[in-house]
């Protein structure tokens, strides 16, 4: 009898050991497939941060190529501003020359050759900033 407990012992030991391996491997396995799942998701993570990345050198070298060609089109322009600078500015001086001379003119001449000379100086006047401003 005591023989026979001791075998009963011995096999219910042995049915926990069995049973403990089995959790046992019951956890390795979760822990195996948790472990999985993780290193999944960290993929998944890397590719959208890797699409995310792609999409903003997109974009960065989009704004560049923007950003060059309103800089060349500003470069453009300022050069047409200071050609039309200029151009004002030999307009002004032909004036104020036209207006002395007018002056001189008005004082040597009488009233009708003064009307006409005047005239004629409104009209060379017009003339000059038509073609100045067209």
């Amino acid at each position: 009898s005591l023989r026979s407990q001791s075998d009963t012992m011995r096999f219910k030991l042995q049915q926990r050991k069995v049973l403990r391996k089995d959790k046992t491997a019951n956890v390795d396995n979760q822990f195996e497939s948790l472990i999985e799942m993780e290193m999944q998701q960290q993929q998944q993570n890397f590719k959208e941060q890797d699409e995310g990345l792609q999409q903003l050198s997109s974009a960065m070298t989009r704004n560049t190529q923007i950003a060059t060609t309103i800089s060349q089109e500003l470069e453009e322009q300022d050069g047409l501003l200071t050609k039309l600078h200029t151009s004002i500015d030999t307009t002004y001086s032909s004036l104020v020359s036209l207006n002395n001379k007018l002056d001189a003119l008005i004082e040597d001449s009488g009233y009708c050759k003064q009307m006409a000379v005047l005239v004629f100086l409104t009209v060379i006047l017009l003339v000059l900033i038509f073609f100045t401003f067209w």
